[in-house]
């Protein structure tokens, strides 16, 4: 396995879609994880053992993130140590934040689409903290949690 991505801030950024953020010739079916302004995943041969690294020590801040095909920010199931805080994260295809335990993201060039449960790691994040974001108008949710955290979260 790869080792995590650590220390890593991200600040006063604008990410956003534009068509350069597609594919040529891709259909982004929806489980597809092109599409975000910020993605945070394991790597692919990462993803085969459910405990593959995730991020770690992360701060999202005072950011403008908008206009994304599917959601503002996507999270898999392993993070630690993650602060979203101060960032203006609206008008998203899908959700503003999300963090998917189910771990329901693949690459159609090196991956077979996942079934239930396949990648899911629901015990996977901690110290998570989304704070003081105006987080508006995105399709589905502002903030959502794919699947229930065994560990408190």
């Amino acid at each position: 396995m790869k080792p995590p991505v650590a220390s890593l801030i991200l600040l006063s950024e604008i990410m956003r879609y534009t068509e350069n953020s597609r594919l040529a010739g891709s259909t982004l079916t929806p489980l597809l994880k092109y599409g975000n302004g910020i993605l945070m995943i394991r790597g692919s041969g990462d993803k085969a053992d459910y405990l593959g690294y995730g991020p770690v020590d992360v701060t999202i801040e005072n950011n403008n993130i908008y206009d994304n095909e599917h959601n503002g920010i996507y999270m898999g199931p392993n993070n630690s140590g993650i602060t979203i805080i101060d960032n203006s994260i609206y008008d998203n295809g899908w959700d503003g934040v999300i963090v998917d335990l189910a771990g329901q993201y693949w690459n159609p060039d090196f991956e077979d689409p996942p079934t239930s449960g396949d990648y899911a790691n629901y015990a996977g994040s901690e110290n998570v903290a989304v704070n003081n974001n105006s987080i508006t108008g995105n399709t589905d949710y502002g903030v959502r949690v794919v699947g229930v955290p065994t560990n408190g979260f």
